[in-house]
């Protein structure tokens, strides 16, 4: 009797952080499909244009618990910079298992740095990406 193994896939999980106020703390709190079984590697990247002549070194802080917060892979600076998300963008490498129907926890907090050129906040979004694997 030949037994089948299921057969691996690359999947991305995209948690947005909408920022609408300036030094806003957003909690993150998101299951994770049960197809998901790891967690290769973390993005962060702003979307909708912040109108500055100049990139954002601290833009904010993102910080994620795996697996309903029994794992603490990832707690980073979050930066804006002009040039856009491409095929070339760095994910942060991990390799952390996931437990079927458990969540994604977190927060992200907003440095107060989002102005635009006249000096008026600008809300933002920030794209969490999951690079994860999965079962067919």
């Amino acid at each position: 009797m030949a037994v089948q193994k299921n057969k691996e896939m690359r999947r991305f999980v995209v948690l947005a952080v909408n920022v609408t106020e300036s030094g806003q703390i957003i909690h993150i709190d998101r299951k994770i499909p049960a197809h998901l079984f790891r967690c290769k590697g973390i993005l962060l990247s702003v979307k909708n244009c912040i109108n500055t002549v100049h990139d954002i070194p601290h833009l904010g802080e993102v910080s994620l618990l795996l697996n309903s917060g029994q794992i603490h892979p990832f707690h980073h600076m979050v930066s804006f910079k002009r040039e856009a998300l491409n095929r070339n963008s760095y994910f942060v490498e991990i390799s952390e298992k996931l437990v079927p129907n458990l969540t994604v926890n977190g927060f992200y907090r907003d440095s107060g740095k989002a102005f635009n050129t006249s000096g008026t906040f600008v809300p933002y979004c920030l794209n969490i990406y999951l690079d994860c694997l999965a079962t067919e």
